[in-house]
């Protein structure tokens, strides 16, 4: 067992306090924090706490892959941690976008490394050859867009628009009813500066003669976002909103943003992002519309399993699952067969096993390997374990 230490992101899209409020730690700066990553991602790797000294994950998982992974995982996912575990806090949208499949971003990843860009290069769409697959659970009330929605619905909300006096949104609807899904991003896409200024003048004074919540978010996210015909995609997407406890699972290829609020994050080992609104940061477009499935998609809440005080949300993806665990007074971990990080989120927590003890404050983590246990849990608190799918 090995205590971690966890980075913050201070991406300017983030709150000031959901994180603390979920970690029970200040924020002195009053800046932005929108991210802590628990995992081994080279960008963002956590530390562990060890006799000597720390090291960082990604480093103390290469040196010691059998002990950490195990045998099995260490030959179905190489010597690296498969998941990536995170508490996000949006205080304003992220950017419109898609994660590729594997079979994309292996290909995507070698076709930029043989151009010679930089990793960390501006320009760079994959940053590792992995893909995405995530869930979101919500913490607090969390709101996004997920999916296309059915096309007579978008239709319907674009007829509300002035059609018939802009041309902008009129080549929308048209491209809407000619090329579909596809055929409607990529007129988006394709505006310049002063058809895109139009639009968005058009739009905004139409969405303010509405109520209807859809037309709302739209002068929301131009509020955040003035230049950006992405003010848009709450009547292209779904908008999903997410209750306390309630979790969702996104594939690749799903066009989606977050739009407010804290949850846990859990994915696949990656941090590649392809970007098409919402955003000052490099826009591909070819490479985004390879990347997305131009189809309906209907988001619906993970299902999970309770059995006595855990909660499980059942992943479609095979390299992480969460859950959700209540300590009363005393618990036991009796099985691990991979490696397990754990958050506690509320109360105090010991986690005990034939060799030592850590406890555990709100906002701590744990790293628990496959030959730790049994692990016997004690105190009253909640604790979220990230671990691969089994």
């Amino acid at each position: 067992m090995y205590q971690l230490i966890n980075k913050i992101m201070p991406y300017p899209w983030g709150s000031t306090d959901g994180i603390s409020h979920v970690t029970g730690t200040a924020n002195p700066t009053g800046e932005p924090m929108a991210e802590m990553w628990m995992g081994a991602h080279p960008k963002g790797s956590s530390t562990v706490l060890t006799e000597d000294g720390e090291i960082p994950l990604n480093e103390f998982i290469n040196n010691n892959s059998a002990k950490i992974l195990g045998d099995y995982y260490v030959w179905e996912y190489g010597q690296t941690l498969p998941y990536l575990f995170k508490i996000l806090s949006a205080a304003q949208p992220l950017s419109i976008q898609v994660h590729p499949t594997l079979p994309m971003a292996i290909e995507g990843y070698a076709k930029e490394e043989e151009k010679n860009i930089d990793v960390l290069a501006p320009n760079r769409n994959y940053k590792d050859p992995n893909h995405k697959p995530e869930m979101m659970l919500a913490l607090t009330t969390f709101y996004g867009l997920c999916g296309f929605r059915p096309m007579e619905e978008i239709q319907a909300d674009l007829s509300e628009l002035d059609l018939e006096n802009n041309k902008e949104i009129k080549a929308l609807h048209t491209a809407l009813l000619s090329g579909g899904y596809k055929g409607l991003v990529q007129q988006l896409l394709s505006f310049d500066d002063k058809q895109s200024a139009d639009l968005i003048s058009s739009v905004v004074a139409s969405c303010q003669k509405k109520s209807d919540e859809l037309f709302k978010w739209v002068l929301k996210v131009h509020n955040f976002f003035p230049n950006d015909t992405g003010l848009l995609y709450p009547l292209i997407l779904n908008l999903v909103q997410l209750e306390p406890g309630e979790a969702l699972f996104l594939q690749p290829g799903i066009l989606h943003a977050y739009l407010e609020g804290t949850g846990l994050e859990l994915m696949a080992n990656s941090d590649n992002v392809l970007r098409c609104a919402l955003t000052s940061k490099h826009i591909d477009p070819p490479e985004l519309i390879k990347n997305t499935i131009f189809e309906s998609y209907l988001p619906r809440p993970l299902p999970f399993d309770q059995e006595g005080p855990v909660t499980s949300f059942k992943s479609p993806s095979k390299e992480f699952q969460l859950s959700k665990v209540d300590i009363n007074s005393e618990w036991e971990m009796t099985k691990i067969s991979g490696p397990v990080i754990c958050l506690v989120t509320e109360g105090e927590l010991d986690f005990s096993n034939n060799k030592k003890t850590i406890h555990l404050n709100k906002g701590e983590t744990l790293l628990l390997a496959p030959f730790d246990g049994p692990v016997s849990i004690t105190g009253q608190g909640v604790f979220y374990r990230a671990a691969i799918q089994h």
